[in-house]
């Protein structure tokens, strides 16, 4: 889930300096990004969490990754039943394969 979204993210950054005309579209895209890019980031302060016990967390710290957190989750009811989630959603459940 993690390559699926951080590619997902990649691929919205580079749409996004193309300078896309506002849209209902692109609405929905940036709130999938916001998905995406906090998924990517929670993780690694995830990993960060479990494997660097030289960082140290501070209430403010928390604080604002549940924020982000929240943020992500009202981006995600605001384009839940748009295709553009909907497709997102079909990627995280297809697996690479390799022959």
């Amino acid at each position: 889930m993690g390559k699926v979204r951080t590619t997902k993210r990649g691929e919205l950054n580079g749409y996004f300096k193309t300078y896309p005309p506002a849209s209902p579209r692109i609405d929905a895209l940036r709130h999938l990004h916001i998905v995406a890019d906090t998924f990517v980031q929670m993780l690694q302060h995830r990993h960060t969490a479990d494997y660097d016990s030289s960082t140290k967390w501070t209430r403010t710290d928390a604080i604002e990754k549940i924020e982000s957190v929240e943020a992500a989750f009202k981006s995600w009811n605001a384009i839940r039943n748009e295709q553009a989630a909907q497709n997102f959603l079909v990627t995280l459940l297809l697996k690479e394969r390799k022959n």
